[in-house]
């Protein structure tokens, strides 16, 4: 006896489609499909075209809820699109985390020469700052924390490394005028800037070694 896959209506005279759907059942699917398609297709072309992250991730946000609403036909093997929504929703979240991942390569890209552009260390630090805030952002969005982390590492590092060198630039130059009092005020700076670290001494060896060495030679000639 003819049943319906969806509505469980059956029948003698009852008639299915192809995919064995009442005619009622079928005009409804096809409608909320054919809407849904809709969507999808004018959300997928922002996600293509558009230059902004936020628009991009929230238009992948609400194509996979619309994906995720087709699974209820191919949980009952009813098969509507290609791929089916599973595969759909692999590929959207896939997609979703390399807009996100993409974008933050980018910017730290962009962050790096604008960085190499600034004169003080403060301005330097400052912007390092405000992307480590912006990494924050993309944490709550990313599913891959392990990229957001490593990322976040290496800003770190890199102000590190910008504190560091300043400190180690103010020294030189007070060497240079033979300010050598002033100099070893910076070393010790230093020496207690990279032993207070959240970095392993046994990581900066050459760098300890360094400003010890300076320091032991200063205060000789002090």
């Amino acid at each position: 006896m003819p049943q319906c896959k969806w509505c469980d209506r059956s029948g003698i005279f009852l008639s299915l489609d192809d995919n064995g759907l009442c005619n009622n059942c079928q005009t409804i699917i096809n409608n909320e499909i054919s809407q849904r398609m809709r969507i999808i297709s004018e959300s997928l072309k922002l996600v293509n075209e558009s230059k902004n992250i936020e628009t991009r991730i929230s238009r992948c946000d609400l194509i996979i809820n619309h994906i995720a609403e087709l699974l209820k036909y191919e949980n009952k093997n009813l098969s509507f699109i290609q791929p089916v929504p599973s595969v759909l929703l692999k590929q959207l979240n896939e997609m979703r985390e390399n807009i996100i991942i993409n974008t933050i390569k980018d910017d730290a890209k962009n962050i790096k020469i604008k960085v190499e552009t600034q004169i003080t260390i403060n301005q330097k630090i400052s912007i390092l700052i405000k992307f480590l805030s912006k990494l924050n952002e993309y944490k709550i969005l990313l599913k891959n924390q392990e990229i957001i982390t490593e990322f976040e590492r290496q800003t770190k590092r890199y102000i590190h490394k910008i504190k560091l060198t300043g400190y180690l630039e103010e020294a030189k130059k007070f060497e240079f005028k033979n300010l050598n009092k002033k100099a070893l005020d910076q070393y010790y700076e230093a020496l207690y800037f990279v032993k207070n670290d959240d970095i392993d001494d046994s990581l900066q060896v050459e760098s300890i070694e360094f400003i010890e060495n300076k320091i032991k030679l200063l205060s000789d000639k002090h």
